[in-house]
């Protein structure tokens, strides 16, 4: 009776290792910025090797890829307006990862040496130099 449950326990082995494959680095996150049109922002993860990703932006717009035999996956959305409060779902057999809050905007990676220096602005003047959708972010 016992080699019967052998079989079982195996094969519920295998299952609980494959589960949980899909990822996304983890900078690519909720609240997170892309770039805008004209440009095409991209995605990248990885999967078990050979499956089909699938993302869509808002519910309408798709774009796929296939993973390849490492699981590395890379897919470009269509380039997009410029915008807030948009939603990424990643999807791969029976998993995704949903993205929130996600803003289109320019996006710029700045750094500097203890010695740069940037003038402070007015909140007048800064409303009227910056961008309306200026995100800052600080790697450390």
């Amino acid at each position: 009776q016992q080699r019967a449950q052998r079989p079982l326990a195996l094969l519920l082995l295998v299952q609980a290792a494959d589960a949980g494959l899909l990822r996304v680095p983890t900078f690519v996150s909720s609240s997170m910025a892309l770039q805008r049109a004209p440009q095409s922002a991209q995605l990248w993860g990885t999967t078990a090797p050979g499956a089909h990703v699938v993302l869509t932006l808002d519910a309408s717009i798709n774009a796929s890829g296939i993973a390849d035999a490492e699981g590395r996956w890379k897919i470009a959305l269509p380039p997009q307006p410029a915008g807030i409060d948009h939603t990424i779902v990643v999807a791969s057999a029976d998993e995704t990862i949903v993205l929130e809050d996600i803003a289109f905007g320019d996006v710029y990676l700045c750094s500097g040496q203890s010695n740069s220096e940037c003038a402070q602005l007015e909140p007048e003047e800064r409303a009227r130099a910056l961008p309306p959708l200026l995100v800052g972010l600080t790697l450390r």
